[in-house]
């Protein structure tokens, strides 16, 4: 905890369909106040599966009411 800010790094996110979890290696790597989900990135382009993942992590956190995200290219 960092200034009373609770955080958790690399955590295995899981992933629900239809009830049946599916089995995934899917790694969140900042998770801020269990509503705000960092994924960090070293790439010279966006790809469209770095909005997917974020989305996803999103969803499965179900605690954002809003949606902000920032790229930097390399």
């Amino acid at each position: 905890m960092l200034r009373n800010i609770n955080f958790l790094t690399e955590i295995s996110m899981p992933v629900r369909y239809k009830g049946i979890e599916v089995a995934t290696n899917l790694r969140c790597d900042l998770l801020i106040e269990n509503c705000l989900a960092v994924e960090i990135k070293a790439s010279n382009t966006i790809e469209p599966i770095f909005e997917a993942q974020i989305l996803t992590y999103m969803k499965i956190i179900r605690g954002a009411s809003r949606f902000d995200y920032k790229f930097q290219l390399c």
